[in-house]
């Protein structure tokens, strides 16, 4: 694999802007320029960019697992697995997400995934690791959806601690629901550079605005493991609609969301408050079965993953960026600048990276995927390597 890759004759597009017929020069792992007519040497790769198109590198704020690696797995294994799989779907950056589950081996898993991926990273190519989503255990029980009720527990500022120690303060976001006692714990989190987001409750309009107030201006899932809208009062989803302050996180599958509620959050936020996840789990990838994801058995059934026995809970998800972010564009008044904006972008800004990744600009790293005009992945680069090519 070359050093230098030269992108020839390629649109780019960003949240932003456009430009037409551009080429791309990357080296040493950043775009080192975007112009015309960018000459050649012999140590260049040269990717011929005609009839495609470039937009940023999927950036997954929710990744259980994919491809038979499993959070819980923490195995070295795992982890190369992972890292070199999700550019598949354009994916070139994600946070490795926890459910709730014993502390413990949270905990150890936690520690273990921290040290695996920082040694790992610097040797193979792939997606990269942000950080981690703590999606619990500080949940409401009447929404738990998959996650072990005998684990959930209420806000404590300890076990947080115990967590944050064991990420090697890698947490960059945290599901939880909202009480009065949060309020603090949401103020603490934004000085750490951790994203607050409300997710997996069941609480009232009085304790969601004083949370979003307070800087918990995110929405974890929105619509899944919550509850909805109803016409006498506000809960949850319904706050996240109608609040100019925040952002929420979709699953775009056309499972978790039908196609009218995605079109209803569309036509109801911006898209620059918007932003895609898969939600996705080990078994994205592989045949249909039954698939342990840690102690809990799930089925899949090609991108429908439930808990064994019982179809109506959704275990996570089976979906890909790639398959998003063009469901995302079936809906025709949505341009590729918006799908870039809720798929990079948005994500990018929420991490507070947008200054290094998340657009196509000289400087930034390289981290650019290629599509055809019928918006399927063709390429992925990741950190200035092409690590994924249709059909090879």
């Amino acid at each position: 694999m070359k050093n230098k890759i030269l992108i020839k004759n390629i649109d780019i597009y960003n949240h932003d802007e456009t430009l037409k017929t551009k080429d791309i020069l990357i080296n040493g792992g950043l775009i080192e320029k975007i112009g015309n007519n960018i000459s050649t040497k012999k140590d260049i790769e040269v990717i011929d960019g005609t009839g495609l198109y470039s937009i940023p590198g999927f950036i997954d704020l929710q990744v259980n697992g994919a491809y038979g690696s499993d959070i819980w797995d923490a195995s070295e294994a795992s982890v190369r697995n992972l890292i070199k799989m999700l550019p598949s779907e354009g994916t070139t950056r994600f946070l490795y997400t926890y459910i709730t589950a014993d502390v413990k081996i949270t905990l150890s898993t936690m520690k273990k995934n921290a040290i695996l991926f920082d040694k790992i990273q610097k040797q193979v190519r792939g997606a990269f690791l942000e950080g981690f989503h703590l999606e619990g255990p500080f949940i409401d029980k009447n929404k738990k959806g998959t996650h072990n009720e005998k684990y959930i527990i209420p806000y404590n500022k300890d076990v947080f601690e115990t967590f944050w120690d064991a990420s090697n303060r890698s947490i960059r976001v945290v599901t939880f629901s909202p009480t009065d006692e949060t309020i603090s714990f949401t103020k603490e989190v934004i000085k750490r550079n951790i994203a607050p987001s409300i997710g997996h409750s069941a609480a009232n309009n009085s304790e969601v605005k004083s949370n979003i107030d307070a800087g918990a201006i995110y929405c974890t899932h929105l619509f899944n493991g919550m509850t909805g809208i109803d016409h006498h009062e506000v809960f949850v989803a319904h706050e996240f609609l109608i609040n100019p302050k925040t952002s929420v996180m979709l699953i775009a599958d056309f499972i978790h969301l039908t196609k009218s509620t995605l079109e209803l959050v569309l036509k109801t936020k911006s898209t620059s408050q918007i932003m895609l996840v898969t939600d996705s789990v080990s078994p994205k990838g592989l045949k249909n079965g039954v698939y342990n994801m840690g102690p809990i058995r799930i089925q899949k059934e090609d991108s429908r993953i439930h808990l064994l026995g019982h179809p109506e809970t959704l275990a996570g998800s089976g979906g890909k960026m790639s398959q998003s972010y063009k469901n995302i564009l079936s809906f025709n008044y949505v341009t590729i600048n918006d799908a870039v904006a809720m798929s990079s972008f948005n994500q990018a800004k929420l991490l507070k990276i947008n200054d290094v990744t998340g657009s196509i600009r000289e400087g930034m790293i390289a981290d650019i995927i290629l599509m055809n005009k019928h918006h399927d992945l063709e390429k992925t680069i990741c950190r200035g390597s092409l690590c994924f090519v249709k059909n090879v």
